[in-house]
């Protein structure tokens, strides 16, 4: 007699390594990237990876050798931490996967504010893993609106004239 039992599906979620990004992972992550309709090079992913190795970390979620997400944590100093580059490959969106990459920037940035710069729709899921906006007291998060002009930018201006 054949077995017509539900078969169980597999819970891969367990597999999923949340880790520090390796020059290796470039190639990965530029196809997440890619995928999410994000424009970055490969270029500019291995400068983000160089980077974050002065202060911060950038994460990778790793299912068996598979990039599925990203964040990048930058620790500014002994009170503020900023965060970007969070992205999910949709199929595996809504199966803990953010929140696996959430409990790894907490356990990195501690007790510190957290600065996001955003946009609007990009709130929502940030909120959704633990996240909450400014209230005027205690903050864990800042939501900045609006767009750069870099045409007064220029690489001879300090931070002090701007």
């Amino acid at each position: 007699m054949a077995d017509t039992s539900p078969k169980k599906e597999h819970d891969w979620t367990s597999e999923v390594v949340i880790r520090q990004a390796q020059m290796s992972d470039v190639t990965g992550i530029f196809n997440l990237m890619k995928e999410v309709q994000w424009n970055f090079s490969k270029d500019t992913i291995a400068t983000l990876l160089k980077i974050v190795e002065e202060g911060g970390e950038f994460i990778v979620a790793d299912l068996n050798g598979l990039v599925i997400g990203a964040r990048v944590v930058f620790i500014l100093d002994h009170e503020t931490a900023s965060v970007g580059f969070f992205a999910v490959k949709p199929e595996y969106r809504g199966k803990t996967v953010a929140k696996q990459i959430a409990a790894r920037v907490q356990s990195i940035i501690g007790e510190r504010n957290l600065i996001l710069w955003s946009l609007p729709p990009r709130i929502a899921p940030n909120m959704k893993v633990g996240m909450q906006l400014s209230n005027g007291s205690y903050c864990r998060l800042f939501y900045c609106r609006g767009k750069l002009d870099l045409t007064t930018l220029s690489p001879e201006q300090t931070a002090g004239t701007l």
